[in-house]
């Protein structure tokens, strides 16, 4: 893995689609001429980042590289088992491939179009660190850096560390609307944290999000609240996701299979001012986390089974959209059907079979989804006892011992 930089990117991009005029600056003048024609993007511009990203793309393209319809910044190459995914991030690129043959040639084509830096291995990318094994066979990603300068910048430098990110019985009681918020840059606060749970830090994800809706809002017991957090990333500021190696996956035509696994759950009611459930999801790839969620539901679930199928159908929608990004290119084989697991029976039932019943003949349609996947054969729902459900650590805080095993299974540590 490799990572490129492109010098003052916005400025080698192709010229404007549009006329763009301008005042000369102060100290400039030219006889006769009020304004000037921009030919080229700069800085500042509206249309700079587009018509850098057009360059860059007509470029990638016209190398060999196919685009993602998915994903505007994913570009793969798949030519002759010559395998190379790009990433693309304004002026950076995080690049992967199997051929220092194929990158020499790439580089000094990239580098003869545009003023490129090789930086290297990719150790840093957009603020996650990048830490590889010996032998290649894992992947850490962290954000020390970025966790250290939260705690310092909220003045949790020195804070005692917690074994969770919420005490177990977390309040969500509605606040009054007469109350006066203390002084506290809670807003902020949140979204530090948010960044740090979206990247290497899911675990805490379930605490911001339920902590995020007192945004405009809030008490002193919420900013403890939040505090509880970054005290329990003090106590694993240097821990992070993993992503292990677990053997080959090649088929026989040489593909990469890809079996993505999904689990779901919901806490019922969990919502004490709108009493709505709090449902979440991760989606995994060989046993590491690719995708997580935790989120509350707009409308009232009228039981467990409704809850629980509520988020069966949600979650789905990421598991498909990994579907097709991997179906898009040749070098990946899907399975027919796609594992997801649920730990309520009645909910599995629902999904599997047209009924109507007083129990669930007045769920919205957008939640029959997961009914569809089915009949299509693209889903393979089956039941996972509760305290092996990893969704579980998305829908409420729970107990240490519980809260640590669910997070080692996939996160890694």
């Amino acid at each position: 893995m490799t990572h490129c930089d492109v010098s003052n990117a916005f400025l080698n991009s192709d010229e404007l689609q549009r006329d763009v005029f301008c005042q000369f600056p102060s100290g400039m003048s030219v006889s006769e001429c009020k304004f000037g024609k921009i030919k080229r993007p700069v800085y500042g511009m509206h249309e700079a980042s587009l018509s850098w990203y057009e360059a860059s793309h007509n470029f990638l393209v016209g190398f060999g590289f196919s685009r993602s319809s998915i994903e505007p910044c994913l570009y793969i190459f798949y030519v002759d088992a010559v395998f190379a995914a790009i990433v693309v991030a304004v002026d950076d690129y995080a690049i992967a491939h199997n051929s220092k043959i194929w990158f020499t040639n790439f580089y000094n084509s990239f580098n003869k179009k545009f003023p490129v830096k090789d930086l290297g291995s990719l150790d840093l990318f957009l603020g996650v660190h990048l830490e590889w094994s010996e032998d290649r066979s894992e992947l850490h990603l962290s954000q020390e850096r970025q966790s250290s300068d939260t705690l310092e910048r909220f003045n949790m430098s020195d804070c005692k560390a917690a074994g969770t990110p919420a005490e177990l019985n977390l309040d969500t009681s509605p606040v009054p609307k007469e109350n006066v918020s203390p002084s506290f840059p809670f807003l902020a606060c949140i979204g530090a944290l948010l960044w740090l749970a979206r990247n290497t830090k899911h675990e805490i994800l379930q605490a911001v999000i339920e902590l995020s809706r007192y945004s405009s809002n809030f008490t002193s017991y919420h900013v403890d609240c939040l505090r509880r957090i970054m005290r329990y990333v003090k106590g694993t500021i240097s821990h992070g996701k993993y992503f292990r190696c677990s053997g080959t996956s090649l088929t026989t035509s040489g593909k990469m299979r890809v079996p993505f696994r999904l689990y779901a759950d919901s806490d019922w009611a969990r919502c004490k001012a709108t009493r709505r459930s709090t449902g979440g999801y991760v989606l995994t790839l060989f046993g590491n986390a690719l995708s997580v969620a935790s989120k509350r539901f707009p409308t009232v679930a009228l039981s467990t089974m409704e809850a629980e199928y509520m988020t069966l159908s949600e979650s789905l929608r990421s598991l498909m959209h990994f579907r097709n990004l991997a179906k898009e290119f040749d070098c990946f084989e899907v399975p027919d059907k796609l594992d997801v697991f649920c730990d309520n029976q009645s909910a599995i039932f629902i999904s599997e079979n047209l009924v109507n019943n007083n129990r669930s003949k007045h769920i919205d349609i957008r939640f029959h989804f997961i009914r569809e996947k089915i009949q299509e054969g693209l889903v393979n729902l089956s039941h996972i006892a509760t305290e092996l459900n990893m969704a579980d650590i998305f829908t409420k805080p729970l107990t240490t011992e519980v809260f640590t095993r669910l997070r080692s299974m996939f996160m890694g540590y």
